[in-house]
């Protein structure tokens, strides 16, 4: 078994279905008087729906049935360590520029 993630490539698509829906949505396009992208919010709830099968699936494969505390605090374990680090640099980045464009 490979240790990188497997890419699923209908995953992929409605991902970028949903995505482009919202942006589609938020670009306020008509034509004839119409607002042809009414349902933008439908592209949020299609990319909650891929991130709880994701979530799930990520659960399942480490045997979720034996040990699901162990494997709970697997899984968020593996999450702060993937994203404290951008959200160090987010923070970072934020308060340099708040400072320096607020101090004028």
């Amino acid at each position: 078994m490979s240790t990188s993630p497997q890419k699923i490539d209908e995953i992929q698509t409605l991902r970028a279905f949903s995505i482009i829906s919202i942006i589609l949505y938020h670009s306020d396009i008509y034509i004839f008087n119409k607002d042809l992208f009414r349902a933008g919010f439908l592209g949020v709830d299609i990319f909650l729906v891929i991130s709880g099968y994701l979530i799930f699936k990520s659960l399942d494969t480490e045997n979720i049935t034996k040990n699901f505390w162990i494997s709970l605090k697997n899984f968020y374990f593996k999450r702060v360590k993937r994203n404290l680090p951008l959200l160090i640099v987010v923070i970072f980045f934020t308060n340099f520029f708040s400072i320096y464009l607020l101090s004028f």
